[in-house]
């Protein structure tokens, strides 16, 4: 990546380009971009228009601005359904209770079962 030029000043010394357009937008805060180039070019100073507009976009973020940032993860969008869930869940939901209850009545059934045969057993002992 290539390094970015600096403008000397007259007297040979390098300049912060992104330090003077904030310093020039200190003195001036509701400068256009345009309006930047031209202080800064009187001063001899060299940018263009996109830059001062790159530079007060960062400081606007950096200074803590009020435009809303990225999502927090794990909060997702829903669709709507019942209670807010995808309504696909609630047919898996269906789906499960209903095999617990086949499971449920499978497992009543046996321990009835097995209960008989203790009672037939435990006669059949007297």
């Amino acid at each position: 990546m290539a390094k970015n030029k600096r403008s000397p000043k007259p007297g040979g010394e390098k300049v912060n380009k992104s330090a003077a357009i904030r310093a020039e937008l200190e003195k001036n805060p509701s400068a256009k971009p345009s309006q930047v180039v031209k202080a800064l070019a009187e001063k001899g100073i060299q940018v263009s228009p996109t830059f001062v507009s790159v530079v007060k976009s960062k400081d606007g973020k950096r200074a803590g601005s009020t435009k809303r940032g990225p999502r927090a993860k794990g909060k997702r969008r829903r669709a709507p359904g019942r209670n807010g869930t995808p309504m696909h869940l609630h047919e898996a939901d269906r789906n499960y209770v209903s095999w617990l209850k086949g499971i449920k009545a499978s497992l009543e059934s046996q321990l009835a079962a097995v209960g008989r045969r203790l009672t037939a057993f435990a006669r059949s002992e007297r």
